[in-house]
């Protein structure tokens, strides 16, 4: 706090408040590279996640053949939207629409902030418009801006190095200890905003002995019973493959017009197979023939609620 104290006393006076902010921000991470650089980058889109990037470190993918520069990097605000929106940062001298990809390699840069059209910071539910985000180069404070396309997944242009808050996923283990034989059951959350969880990750500790499991939920509008089968999709197109899974069956939905099944597995995962789910993302999981789809940013969280768990 000393130096950051002594690195505003230079700052300018006629500096507005987000400039500011995004200077501020921009030291601390130079003050704290050691830690965030020892993370690794990696492609990561979130689609409707967005939200989750602000605070992550952003590269260039340079692998990333199909990625979209084309009306995405500017830098100011103004030049984003209407009639200026062709006014990119660091032009093609053959297309003045589309940033010049070199212009941008070997820099890291700050996601300080993610912003609507007017400079506000982007509400999830509230706001509405293209997200911009506020990318701070970690080497030279320069900002520039980003239009986020949240659909167009191989168009995003970037390697991710996101730093989850690991204490704080940890603090929402949801834990119960038996009062009559001592055995403590201790699991990630069943419900997020009310809707029960595809996927729950549960260890159960009896004298001193640990074992874990893992409840997968698919959903089905035919009816089988007695099945048995679970395949696990990790992002990286590996398997884990379960399959004496017993699979039960319920009734989902009452309304007679629309009959949903619930497909449910408690399975057991031994410690290889833990190490797996804690290091790999579920990209989806199929149940019998009844798949799942898991979302980038649980999937994330999720490998993490391992290792809380570990």
């Amino acid at each position: 706090m000393f130096i950051a104290a002594i690195f505003l006393h230079f700052i300018s006076f006629d500096l507005n408040l987000n400039s500011m902010k995004i200077l501020v921000l921009s030291f601390l991470l130079i003050c704290q590279a050691s830690s965030f650089y020892s993370q690794n980058f990696k492609e990561l889109f979130l689609f409707n996640d967005f939200i989750n990037y602000k605070g992550s470190l952003l590269k260039i993918n340079s692998a990333n053949t199909s990625a979209n520069y084309h009306f995405s990097f500017y830098d100011t605000i103004e030049n984003c939207y209407s009639e200026n929106d062709s006014s990119v940062i660091y032009p093609m001298i053959t297309n003045i629409g589309k940033t010049n990809k070199d212009s941008l390699l070997d820099r890291v840069f700050l996601v300080s902030d993610i912003i609507d059209c007017k400079g506000r910071s982007y509400i999830m539910g509230i706001s509405s418009g293209t997200p911009i985000f506020v990318l701070v180069d970690t080497l030279n404070f320069k900002v520039i801006y980003y239009k986020y396309d949240k659909e167009f997944e191989f168009g995003f242009p970037f390697l991710v190095q996101l730093d989850i808050d690991s204490k704080e996923l940890c603090s929402n283990i949801e834990y119960e200890k038996d009062d009559f034989d001592g055995v403590v059951r201790e699991n990630s959350p069943i419900l997020t905003d009310y809707k029960v969880n595809k996927l729950v990750i549960t260890k159960v500790t009896r004298d001193k002995k640990a074992n874990y499991y893992l409840s997968l939920r698919a959903y089905g509008s035919t009816l089988n019973v007695g099945e048995k089968g679970a395949i696990i999709l990790f992002s990286d197109g590996t398997k884990l493959e379960k399959q004496l899974a017993d699979i039960d069956v319920n009734v989902s939905d009452i309304d007679l017009s629309n009959i949903q099944y619930e497909y449910s597995a408690y399975i057991p995962i031994n410690s290889k197979e833990l190490e797996l789910l804690a290091n790999k993302r579920i990209k989806k999981f199929r149940l019998y023939i009844y798949d799942s789809k898991v979302g980038v940013w649980y999937g994330e969280k999720f490998s993490y609620y391992i290792k809380c768990l570990k």
